[in-house]
């Protein structure tokens, strides 16, 4: 009998084990995919954005939001979140949603060195990432930020 119930302990503690490694898989997954959503969101504004006139409100142009729109299809980025009150949210197929589940957030802040025809800005990008189970839910929320380098667009007044 005694053998019995150390057999069980065994077992549980290999079972606890699984699930911890479980538990880490899952939540480096998450992170990594927001990771390259944020990366990919990054370079598709530096590449399309400066060719879109007067964007400094925050608005994305219709190229922009077509790539980041087939982005987020193609890694099956899914996760919502929150955005502060001077950030735009935008939905998954790149319409603004306001402040509230928006897959990304996005906040154009002013750069100096302005000149007549254009000016500088710089985009701060937000993507939100957590801890996701299949049967229990979502857990924790995260988020991560990361910032455009310094762009010149043409005809901004």
């Amino acid at each position: 009998m005694k053998e019995a119930i150390g057999g069980s302990w065994l077992m549980q503690i290999v079972i606890f084990f699984v699930l911890l490694f479980a538990a880490f898989l899952c939540f480096a997954i998450n992170y990594t995919r927001a990771f390259k959503v944020k990366n990919e969101l990054i370079k598709t504004i530096q590449r399309y954005q400066p060719d879109c006139p007067n964007t400094n409100n925050g608005q994305l142009c219709d190229i922009t939001r077509e790539n980041i729109n087939n982005l987020l299809n193609e890694t099956a980025y899914t996760t919502i979140g929150k955005c502060s009150d001077d950030e735009k949210g935008y939905t998954r197929n790149g319409e603004i949603s306001g402040n509230t589940d928006s897959s990304f957030c996005i906040k154009v802040v002013p750069m100096a060195n302005n000149s007549d025809s254009g000016k500088n800005y710089q985009y701060k990008i937000r993507v939100f990432y957590g801890f996701d189970l299949p049967v229990i839910g979502s857990l924790l929320h995260f988020e991560m930020t990361g910032t455009t380098k310094t762009l010149f667009i043409e005809g901004d007044q």
